[in-house]
């Protein structure tokens, strides 16, 4: 009997998935509107601890943390998939997220307030770009000698 082990990345994946998918079906106000509450509440949970939350985007429109948000939930997302599924599956993984990408910033020209982004896109891809690179030195690390 085959057992199949769902492991922590997994699941993250999964979260990360519906939390991009959902995000992506926001109208641009309430996205707004949110970008700006987790500024804030990054920047309250940081500023008591540091003394400072200099790397947190200045700009109050949300556009500095969507930048940040398109990158750092596909880096999260294509770290999570390419190290949970293991390497008979990164190339289904790659193409995966190279999709939900692409769909995303595709849907959003059906939402209110919501644009089609190159830039966007772009972004979300150099996160799966470098996760797959981090992995990879990751792995030619660990090999012995």
């Amino acid at each position: 009997m085959h057992r199949t082990s769902i492991k922590v990345s997994q699941v993250l994946t999964w979260l990360l998935f519906l939390l991009i998918a959902w995000g992506t079906t926001l109208p641009g106000q309430v996205a707004s509107a949110l970008y700006q509450q987790i500024i804030q509440t990054l920047t309250d949970f940081f500023h008591p601890l540091f003394g400072w939350a200099d790397f947190l985007p200045d700009d109050r429109s949300g556009w500095g943390f969507d930048v940040m948000g398109h990158f750092f939930l596909f880096f999260l997302l294509s770290f999570c998939a390419l190290y949970g599924y293991g390497r008979t599956h990164r190339l289904g993984a790659r193409l995966a997220i190279v999709l939900l990408a692409l769909t995303t910033e595709l849907i959003q020209s059906w939402i209110p307030d919501r644009t089609v982004s190159p830039v966007d896109f772009m972004l979300d891809t150099t996160g799966l770009f470098l996760a797959s690179f981090v992995l990879s030195l990751f792995g030619a690390l660990s090999r012995p000698g």
